[in-house]
């Protein structure tokens, strides 16, 4: 969905801080209920949170997957930094608790053999393969959920996968109609997942959709500054809390068109927030709503409601709910109240931009764009100022435009038509130094400032395309280096064919340059990554070759040394044979030496002799 923008990584506010979870305040079941008026429609945003002191049926079991992405991306101090997280999360896991560990990128492995204790030897057997585990690959996201999911057993148990990485989903991407069947198989089985987001880049949107439809928490590592044992305790802690899994019962008339169409679950550790839209002015005081725990017991929950007056600041819920229409609210990042204070942020940013891209359109003389631009900006952040500055001034330079009447022989003047100008009295026009004359300078238009800030989009746009420039300039550079490698150290192509994955992995990160160019260089690299692979192939075929003849020479030595060790040995018994004979001494040499004789060399002249 649009919200998974980049600008909605930079937001910590979706990220839930470190805090006990442990004595919650004693303030029962909290709620809010805050609304937007905009020309007749009737905007509203619903939290509601059950009592973090609340007696609930409890989970008799609880069973945890622990899914660690390991994506070519999750390398260096991240992994390290997951590897710590997962162990210390089996190590906080009440008594009792089952844990599967799975790694996913392009394929889901399961690393423990199904759910096991943690306690166990089976555990650290399970972390030491995932150790040895190289980061290579893509992530399919929903494959390895899907996969997580089957671990479960078939007894009532409190069900949550943790998933540790950056949540990019590059393999196996979902239609809208994917992504609901996916989260409708998450909800069916009662399966919590939460996330700890951590990568050089995080998809906190998709994480936070997740979560925020099966009642999970998200933490964000880059928002955090605990240590990772402190991480892995808090995520180990949140799946032992109860899930209230929100039955299909209808919510009062003026509530009734909310967002996510299916109510979320509740949690006693964060709220769960809708958005919706009504026709009528909002009026409600109550809502109970039914559910069941883990422990499949029924629980009904009830709040008092106070519809709040209309709030402008709230503006950018016509956005929130506009898109949120699109797939019934099942891809709406809004985890809690803070999840939702993080869109409008994000929508005030992207309004900011949209701003900047206006007033270029209006400094290029485009003005129907930059209304149009003005208009969407304003649909996004009701409030920016510069927004409604940029929509005024485009309608000001349009009717002067309209209202200026081409020059030419036809152009009338004051005193009549062109060609009759009536002269003006010199002495009636004023002096040069005249105070007339010394008029003030003219203050500032709202146009002109609107016009000069598009000189800092022209500026960006620069930025952006010396950015470019360099970005080409180092892929290029880099396929050069891994070209020149193979030629000089054919030994070192499957480094390189290593080397190239990882720049395209990179290219596709560059998600503020252009489509264009990033295709671009994508066939660049892919082609430099099928001839290293090539030659990778050419390599590898060469050194078998190498290693079978080095076999074959090495087994013919051995059977030559083997042959000398047996001649000599053969001429020693022979010698001995001989000595004993010389001797008279036939019994020894009939018993004890021509047997062994008759077994090194059987059917030859030696054993002839040593038979008579």
């Amino acid at each position: 969905m649009s919200f998974a923008k980049p600008l909605f990584v930079l937001l910590s506010a979706v990220a839930w801080p470190l805090v006990g979870l442990a004595g919650h305040p004693q303030g029962g079941n909290s709620s809010r209920l805050a609304t937007f008026q905009d020309a007749g429609n009737y905007y509203f945003a619903l939290s509601v949170q059950a009592d973090p002191a609340g007696d609930y049926p409890l989970a008799s079991a609880y069973e945890v997957v622990v899914l660690v992405d390991t994506s070519a991306t999750q390398t260096g101090p991240v992994r390290l930094e997951s590897l710590e997280v997962a162990r210390e999360l089996a190590r906080s896991l009440p008594a009792g608790a089952s844990v599967a560990l799975l790694a996913c990128d392009v394929e889901t492995v399961d690393l423990s053999d199904g759910l096991i204790h943690p306690s166990e030897g089976e555990w650290d057997a399970a972390m030491a393969r995932l150790k040895k585990r190289v980061p290579l690959g893509t992530t399919d996201l929903a494959g390895a959920l899907r996969a997580a999911a089957a671990q479960f057993s078939d007894r009532v148990a409190q069900r949550t996968v943790v998933y540790i990485g950056d949540g990019v989903n590059r393999s196996n991407l979902l239609t809208k109609s994917q992504h609901r069947q996916l989260v409708d198989e998450l909800i069916a089985a009662k399966v919590t997942v939460s996330s700890l987001a951590i990568g050089p880049i995080v998809d906190l949107a998709s994480l936070a959709a997740i979560a925020n439809q099966t009642g999970g928490i998200m933490l964000s590592r880059d928002e955090i500054q605990e240590s990772t044992q402190a991480i892995g305790h808090h995520l180990a802690l949140s799946t032992t809390l109860p899930v209230i899994w929100v039955s299909d019962t209808p919510l009062p008339t003026a509530l009734s068109s909310h967002f996510p169409q299916r109510f979320p679950p509740l949690r006693v550790d964060r709220d769960t927030v809708v958005v919706g839209e009504s026709a009528a002015p909002i009026e409600v005081d109550s809502l109970t709503l039914a559910g069941s725990t883990a422990a499949q017991s029924a629980v009904e929950l009830s709040w008092k409601l106070t519809p709040e007056a209309s709030n402008p600041d709230l503006g950018f819920l016509t956005a929130v709910v506009a898109e949120a229409r699109r797939d019934g609210g099942v891809s709406l990042p809004a985890l809690g109240s803070s999840g939702l204070r993080a869109m409008s942020y994000m929508l005030a940013d992207n309004a900011t931009a949209m701003v900047k891209a206006g007033q270029f359109a209006l400094k290029s003389g485009d003005l129907e764009s930059a209304q149009r631009i003005a208009k969407e900006a304003l649909k996004q952040d009701p409030n920016n100022a510069e927004a409604a500055a940029l929509l005024e001034a485009a309608k000001r330079v349009a009717e002067s435009q309209s209202a200026t009447v081409p020059a030419g022989k036809f152009t009338q003047t004051a005193a009549g038509t062109a060609g009759n100008v009536v002269p003006q009295d010199p002495a009636a026009a004023p002096a040069l130094d005249s105070p007339q004359r010394q008029s003030p300078p003219p203050t500032p238009s709202l146009l002109d400032d609107t016009l000069n800030a598009g000189d800092l989009l022209s500026d960006q746009l620069a930025r952006d395309r010396a950015r470019a420039q360099a970005i080409e300039t180092e892929v290029r550079q880099s396929i050069r280096n891994a070209s020149e490698r193979m030629r000089l150290d054919p030994s070192s192509a499957t480094e390189v064919v290593l080397g190239l994955k990882l720049l395209l992995e990179r290219i596709d990160n560059f998600t503020d340059t252009e489509p264009a160019l990033r295709a671009q260089l994508r066939s660049l690299v892919s082609s430099e990554l099928e001839v290293a692979a090539s030659n990778e192939a050419r390599f590898n075929e060469r050194v078998s070759q190498s290693e079978a003849i080095r076999a074959q020479a090495d087994q013919a030595t051995r059977l030559l040394r083997e042959i000398n060790r047996n001649d000599e040995g053969l001429k020693q018994l022979v010698e001995q044979f001989n000595f004993l004979m010389a001797e008279q001494r036939y019994l020894e040499a009939s018993k004890d030496v021509a047997p062994v004789i008759s077994q090194m060399s059987p059917g030859t002249a030696l054993d002839n002799v040593a038979r008579v």
